[in-house]
């Protein structure tokens, strides 16, 4: 892209303080979010997506400590900021949604309320009156039907869509320049699930804010990324735009997870499972982390040498040794993935 990264993270490395000594959960992950575009970031549990952004925001829990890596948010570096700068920059410039609204809300404290402190930390000119008006034109704006009496009710008089619509209101109460979602629609149907994603697109088209959106969702990705970036084990497998990762994947990893979707638009079959079960941080293979339920793997380069992850296209990169033979592989393997293409919603 022409334009500058708004968030640049380079090579960073975390580590979880365990009983046994420290166990490396993120792995020299490199990535950037450009302005105002969509970053999904998509990998079976536990492959450090979650952890990836909570190191960005400065939200690591206690025993989790950056190692090493840089990660650059508008040009400042957010590894050297002081706890009172990232405060200040949280809700703010930077913003999160998490996945489960009901923990992240108090329960005993009024939904306006909560969402009126965020806009008074970053806005100390605002009375009592300004701020509640403020509240009620987010709710109103995140379709909360009648807003007006809403602003007063407790987070248990609410849906799960609401709630989930209620931390939205909240993270752009102060129009940031980056919003981060956390699988805000994990817990919905898919009926609500598409309204709290159309809330979430007209919020932050509104603002012009950049989205990083961790989801296990490829339908989600499909209809909502400009580019994508696969994880496994704490490391990034590969990154693309949307197009390339669907219709073009280069990571044996990425193409297992395009095959094990159901589609409409294929034979009817049986469902792919990637062989296997992600490993435990504990137990982190060596080499390729993905080679012992890899298709392509081959003994010992996979077993003993990471794969750099390396340009295999205009702004396509792939973590894989083998990754110009990937085709060829998901042809053989995997055809139910190639006929026909995916088509990218606009």
């Amino acid at each position: 892209m022409s334009t500058a990264p708004i968030l640049m993270v380079r090579d960073l490395v975390v580590d979880f303080e365990m009983p046994e000594g420290p166990v490396r959960v993120i792995d020299g992950v490199s990535f950037d979010v450009y302005p105002h575009e969509v970053l999904c970031i998509v990998g079976e549990s536990s492959s450090g997506k979650s952890v990836t952004m909570l190191a960005v925001m400065g939200l690591l829990p206690r025993a989790g400590r950056i190692v090493s890596g840089q990660i650059l948010f508008k040009g400042r570096d957010l590894r050297a900021a002081r706890p009172a700068e990232l405060s200040r920059m949280r809700g703010g410039e930077l913003a999160m949604i998490f996945q489960d609204p009901m923990t992240s809300l108090n329960p005993v404290i009024r939904v306006g309320k909560q969402i009126g402190e965020i806009i008074r930390q970053h806005n100390r000119r605002l009375d009592r009156r300004a701020v509640r008006a403020r509240v009620v034109q987010l709710l109103k704006q995140v379709e909360i039907p009648n807003a007006e009496a809403r602003v007063a009710a407790y987070p248990h008089e609410f849906s799960g869509g609401m709630r989930q619509r209620a931390m939205i209101a909240m993270a752009m109460a102060n129009d940031p320049d980056l919003l981060i979602a956390d699988e805000p629609t994990t817990a919905l149907d898919v009926t609500i699930q598409a309204q709290v994603l159309n809330v979430l697109r007209k919020m932050r088209e509104s603002r012009e804010s950049a989205l990083v959106l961790i989801t296990h969702d490829l339908g989600v990705v499909a209809e909502t990324a400009d580019r994508v970036v696969v994880m496994y084990c704490g490391r990034v497998m590969e990154t693309g735009s949307v197009e390339q990762i669907f219709n073009d994947p280069r990571h044996p990893y990425t193409a297992g997870l395009m095959a094990s979707v159901l589609r409409i638009d294929a034979p009817v079959g049986d469902l792919h499972m990637i062989k296997g079960q992600p490993p435990i941080a504990t137990k982190r293979p060596s080499g390729c982390p993905f080679h012992p339920r890899c298709g392509l793997a081959r003994s010992p380069r996979c077993e003993t040498e990471v794969p750099a992850l390396r340009s295999i296209g205009e702004g396509h990169l792939a973590a894989c040794h083998f990754a110009e033979e990937t085709p060829d592989w998901i042809a053989r393997e995997l055809p139910q993935i190639l006929v026909p293409h995916l088509e990218i919603l606009p």
